[in-house]
């Protein structure tokens, strides 16, 4: 690979919990035809956590996960609703590369992307059991829900109530996520508008490598491995430390991966 391939397979691992010296499958542009600039990385090589990860360069590097406010205005700028069918089959890989996807993701079990009514926007529906869309809505607080279907005793347990998590993309590109446990019942919701999209700290890091091995710090802080930034990485209080917000779960100062 070569040396910026390489930088991205180290943030597609960092961003699922991999070591960032794991091995991966593939990296390639991600439909080059329809937008520049994204990447996909097969990233299996690290653990039981694996799975293709899309990445988004802004300029000359990746762009690191700021949060769902971020992640709307980067939709907009890539005009996805604009995009067609294509948009609609890619939603989820788009939320990914932005930074939009719901914390938890990892414990759904299918997806379906349509498009809104009357050019309202586009919708994205996970379905799962209901322990991880609760997970999900909590902001991946803790250790993942447990996924086996083994009844005490042997044999396979009963199904698992399902849940649900949607993720709509309106005609002003504000972003949400809403969470329902079985039977429809509301379990919370998430925002980002894209008016709302953070401004730059006075002195933050500005090495994505940098900010996404710090993120993944703040993971393993609070035993989160699924949880995603709610803004920007900032600066810490003590000298060689950053604050990252995680959504649903708030501040984690840890010592910047590095120095």
């Amino acid at each position: 690979m070569t040396s910026f391939e390489e930088r991205l397979a180290a943030i597609a691992n960092l961003r699922i919990g991999h070591p960032p010296e794991a091995p991966v499958d593939v990296v390639r542009p991600f439909y080059p035809e329809q937008i520049e600039g994204m990447f996909s990385v097969a990233a299996f090589g690290g653990g039981d956590t694996g799975r293709v990860v899309v990445l988004l360069v802004e300029g000359d590097d990746v762009a690191p996960h700021r949060g769902l406010d971020e992640a709307a205005r980067r939709l907009r700028a890539l005009g996805v609703l604009g995009r067609g069918q294509w948009a609609i089959e890619n939603l989820r890989p788009l939320l990914d590369a932005v930074g939009g996807l719901t914390p938890g993701y990892g414990g759904f079990e299918t997806e379906h992307a349509t498009e809104l009514p009357d050019g309202g926007g586009l919708e994205l529906a996970l379905t799962g059991p209901e322990e991880w869309v609760r997970f999900a809505a909590s902001g991946a607080s803790g250790p993942p829900p447990p996924t086996t279907t083994a009844a005490p005793g042997g044999g396979l347990a009963p199904p698992k109530p399902q849940g649900l998590a949607r993720s709509t993309v309106d005609a002003g590109y504000r972003l949400r996520w809403t969470y329902h446990a079985a039977g429809e019942i509301p379990l919370g919701e998430v925002e980002g508008d894209p008016d709302d999209s953070p401004t730059a700290e006075d002195d933050p890091p500005n090495d994505p490598l940098v900010v996404e091995a710090t993120i993944a710090a703040a993971r393993r802080a609070r035993s989160s491995p699924l949880a995603v930034p709610a803004a920007p990485v900032r600066r810490g209080r003590a000298p060689g430390t950053c604050i990252v917000p995680l959504l649903g779960i708030g501040d984690v100062e840890v010592t910047v991966p590095g120095g």
